[in-house]
């Protein structure tokens, strides 16, 4: 049966004060003709009640909760799950609650949301929490937030297409706990998450310990891969101070960090997007074996740092462990932002590409990013890993990537897997594809003409040609120049009457000649040349 609010009551369907239920099989939406704020499809809720056992939720289609896109204002949620409110009477809590096999489809603003005492003193976190097996499709916001628990278990679950609609104000990631204890999330898929602030598929956030964050597969989110955060300064009876051991192991994260503007809200200065974001108190996170796939830019102002760590309630990380984590980086990007924290430690990561690290705890490895560099027989959390991989299909800029076991990347070709074939007498595979290719006879010699001058007003220009001279050192052991006083190899050149990121190359013998009218266009260049050299066999 089809339950369907009118948008103007609070929930389609209220369950208040009941245990040992089972509710099933239910088409769940509300809908008015405007968001209203706070508006839910099924509220379950105790209040003044104690102790609720054996709640189940199962095989729900909740779609069309037409709520606020701002929290503050109340917001919006699917799911919505609630025990506790600040300075209740009666303290009340859930004993085995399973939500599972649900399918959620454009709830506003968020999916599955937990409402549970986050104040320490009054302590009493729900028990025995299970979410598994649902999908959140077109949610804007939080997919699967857990609140007030101990021991909850996050599975398999899918969360996608998420809708860039949210206002600047709002920061939503895809499945986190706060506030909770020794959570466990394992077996996800976030994609597309496109929140203006934050937007990463996973998060630890503050108030949490003994999170454990494990064969997860994470792509193509604006944000990055995962948010770990702590704050500080609270009294011990009011809230944890930091995040703490947070776990992330056997995890991974393709083309994440896609975020190709600035906000006002948060990092206003920057192009703000790495893989994973450590901000305010974090204690002894434990980072090690994930799988980092850091593909090309789509557009040269992106942040694709790995690791970056920044303050948050005038706080840093401290002491922060990154292990035996593999990275494929094929053009150059920046491993570790520190800023202030303290005391982390890097050893055992390995890396194929141009990754910028620090002085230890990261090794390059030249070759073939794929299972043979990271695969260890004995350790079978690969295995287990692998197995939930192999039915998983990820895109990539127009291609699919399918089954792990076969991924094979390296930078000296990246055919088989990533790049366009444009069939065109040079067999050169060039992303994005030129509108116009002439070919001509002969050749140029880089390495006999190395020197790359730029001719031109745009200073950030500058940094795009030390980004791609550091990338033709680490791939091909070709070391470049910028000498004005000698004869340019490479000459870029201002062209305002170009688009925005058009470009003009022309190769000669003698001289390699690059005009663009902005320092995309000469992104976009710099990068067809590398691609023209991998298109040679013998580069």
């Amino acid at each position: 049966p089809h339950i369907k609010g009118n948008g103007v009551d609070t929930a389609a369907v209220h369950i208040l004060n009941s245990e040992n239920l089972v509710i099933r099989d239910l088409e769940i939406s509300n809908k008015g003709d405007a968001p209203k704020a706070g508006l839910l499809g099924l509220w379950v809720e105790l209040d003044k009640f104690g102790e609720s056992h054996n709640m189940v939720i199962d095989d729900l289609y909740v779609h069309d909760v037409y709520g606020s896109t701002v929290i503050e204002k109340g917001g919006g949620i699917g799911i919505c799950i609630q025990n506790g409110r600040d300075n209740d009477s009666i303290l009340n809590r859930f004993v085995g609650m399973t939500i599972e096999n649900c399918y959620l489809k454009d709830c506003q603003r968020d999916g599955i949301k937990f409402k549970g005492y986050w104040i320490r003193k009054q302590w009493n976190p729900n028990l025995g929490v299970v979410i598994r097996k649902n999908v959140l499709d077109g949610v804007p916001g939080d997919g699967i937030v857990l609140a007030g628990c101990d021991g909850g278990l996050i599975e398999y679950n899918v969360m996608k297409n998420c809708p860039k609609t949210l206002p600047e104000s709002e920061a939503c990631d895809g499945i986190w706990p706060w506030c909770s204890d020794n959570t466990v999330v394992q077996f996800n898929v976030v994609s597309d998450h496109k929140s203006i602030i934050d937007g990463y598929a996973y998060d630890s956030d503050w108030g949490c310990r003994n999170s454990v964050f494990q064969y997860n597969l994470s792509y193509n989110n604006d944000g990055g891969f995962m948010l770990v955060i702590g704050t500080d300064g609270w009294p011990e009876d009011w809230c944890v101070n930091g995040n703490i051991a947070t776990k992330v192991r056997y995890n991974v994260s393709i083309n994440d960090g896609l975020r190709n503007y600035l906000t006002n809200a948060s990092h206003k200065d920057a192009y703000f997007s790495p893989a994973m974001h450590f901000t305010g108190y974090t204690q002894n996170t434990l980072v090690e074996n994930n799988l980092f796939y850091l593909f090309p830019k789509p557009e040269p102002q992106i942040d694709r740092t790995l690791f970056h760590f920044t303050k948050h309630d005038s706080s840093y990380g401290k002491g922060d462990v990154f292990k035996n984590n593999y990275i494929y980086a094929p053009e150059v990007t920046v491993a570790v932002k520190e800023e202030k924290a303290v005391g982390n430690q890097y050893s055992g990561n390995v890396y194929v590409g141009s990754l910028k690290t620090p002085a230890t705890g990261f090794t390059k490895q030249d070759g073939i990013f794929n299972k043979s560099l990271w695969y260890n027989a004995e350790d079978k959390n690969w295995d287990i890993l692998l197995d939930f991989l192999k039915d998983k299909t990820v895109p990539v800029n127009g291609e699919e990537l399918k089954d792990m076991n076969l991924f094979r990347l390296c930078v000296a070709n990246l055919v088989a897997l990533f790049w366009v074939v444009i069939p065109t007498a040079m067999g050169a595979n060039i992303i994005p594809q030129p509108s116009y290719i002439q070919e001509k006879q002969g050749t140029f010699d880089l390495a006999h003409n190395n020197n790359i001058l730029y001719v031109g007003k745009q200073p950030e220009v500058n940094q795009i040609i030390d980004n791609f001279m550091e990338q033709m050192l680490g791939d091909y052991g070709l070391s470049l120049q910028t000498n004005k006083s000698k004869k340019a190899g490479i000459l870029l050149q201002d062209k305002k009457s170009l688009g925005e990121e058009a470009y003009e190359l022309s190769v000669a013998a003698n001289k390699v000649v690059i005009k663009a009218s902005t320092p995309a266009g000469f992104f976009y260049a710099l990068r067809t040349v590398n691609q023209l050299i991998l298109a040679d066999e013998n580069h």
